[in-house]
């Protein structure tokens, strides 16, 4: 289909979830719209590809069925998500530890309890402050820190292998950052998630997140990257033009578009993520698998193809493994042969010498850093609007949050 570009109301510039939410409130009320998007398909950071029949998500993401935003972004269903068991297997030197959500695994239940990281106490702490993240607000983020997550964990008192065992490894992956260094709000909010929802993977892939959120929209311009704006005019690569009343810039900050003050040029944390694969193994866990050794470079793994069928081939078994960010990885030879010897290290159970390499993603810009304070989801300079979770807060939430609210702003504007 082709798509006029003339004059638009509002130029909306990425076709990443908090851009695709924006463009879904906008149609919704009969506003004109364009989305400019470099890639040739949707999602921004939320991609999946495929690589000899495998599914391999660009990083290692979950969708958390329980965020507030997904009921008015798009029809999960249709995704048809299934759940990592809700807990996790701690390891480090072949011990295995675990610690599974008893109201979710009752089967596990003695198994958590006799068998778990830290001690005793830590179990009581853990059922108290998951109890307590439930009161948190919605808006968490508007509020100022008063400690970091490291610093809320120690106030309540948690032993150090507890803290060592699950929480750096598992919120570590989470935030990217196992100093835990993000807010206790923050913290708290996604605990809280965590404890009334689960983590899914779509059949297909996160990148159909952004495929299902992209189907219904009629305007997505692919394949076209702006090289600046001016005023209210957007210049394309390619030398096409176009004007808008209202310009949002649905990038990340490395296609930071608006050179001022309000861009809100946040540092990113990067990811490595490796894929192993290798004829189907039985026994394989259903559950993330956190290493429970600081010095480990990995943070954690798991098999995606043991929630979602499609993301490996039949009769072969899929491996992500979370690799703490070291930069961009050349060798991926050596990158391989190290994380198995340290994977048979930690979890020998599993016959490690039958996977072998098959891609890895370095991505300098996984996830924004955490920024505590911030008043509002969006930023606005006279016509001009920057969107995404680095305005708001790092998660799929707050980019959908921050794309609807932004979209209503300008609404609101509009038919002032």
């Amino acid at each position: 289909m082709e798509i006029s570009i003339q004059k638009k109301t509002v130029l909306i510039i990425g076709a990443g979830i908090a851009g695709l939410r924006a463009a879904k409130e906008l149609q919704k009320n009969d506003i004109q719209y364009l989305i400019i998007e470099k890639e040739d398909k949707p999602g921004g950071r939320i991609k999946t590809v495929e690589k000899e029949g495998f599914l391999l998500d660009m990083g290692f993401q979950v969708l958390l069925n329980s965020y507030d935003e997904i009921g008015s972004a798009f029809e999960i269903t249709t995704l048809h998500t299934k759940p990592f068991d809700s807990g996790a297997i701690v390891t480090s030197n072949a011990i295995k530890k675990y610690l599974f959500n008893p109201l979710k695994h009752p089967e596990k239940m003695i198994s958590t309890i006799f068998s778990h990281p830290g001690n005793w106490s830590d179990l009581f702490k853990t059922i108290a402050v998951s109890w307590k993240a439930g009161n948190t607000n919605a808006d968490f983020f508007k509020e100022k820190q008063t400690s970091t997550t490291a610093e809320f964990l120690l106030y309540q008192k948690f032993s150090k292998d507890f803290i060592d065992g699950f929480f750096k490894p598992f919120f570590g992956g989470v935030f990217l950052d196992s100093e835990l260094s993000p807010s206790s709000n923050y913290f708290l909010w996604l605990l809280d998630k965590f404890r009334i929802g689960s983590a899914c993977l779509p059949a297909k892939g996160m990148g159909e997140i952004g495929t299902l959120m992209a189907k219904d929209l009629a305007n997505i311009l692919y394949g076209e990257k702006v090289a600046k704006i001016e005023v209210n005019t957007a210049f394309l690569e390619t030398g096409k033009q176009i004007e808008a009343e209202w310009i949002i810039n649905a990038t990340g900050k490395q296609d930071l578009i608006f050179n001022t003050e309000s861009s809100n040029q946040r540092e990113f944390r990067g990811a490595t993520t490796l894929y192993l694969k290798a004829e189907k193994q039985p026994e394989l866990s259903k559950s993330i698998v956190l290493i429970g050794d600081s010095e480990s470079p990995v943070l954690h793994f798991s098999f995606p193809s043991e929630v979602q069928k499609l993301y490996a081939p039949e009769g072969y078994c899929l491996c992500s493994v979370s690799i703490k960010w070291k930069g961009i990885t050349e060798d991926h030879e050596n990158l391989a042969t190290s994380i198995l010897i340290e994977l048979s290290k930690h979890y020998p159970s599993i016959n490690w010498q039958e996977f072998s390499y098959l891609a890895h993603f370095d991505i300098p810009y996984a996830l924004p850093k955490w920024q505590s304070g911030n008043k509002q989801t969006f930023l606005v300079d006279k016509n001009r609007i920057t969107i995404g979770d680095h305005v708001a807060y790092p998660s799929i939430n707050g980019a959908l949050r921050s794309g609807r609210e932004a979209a209503e702003y300008v609404i609101k504007k509009i038919k002032e």
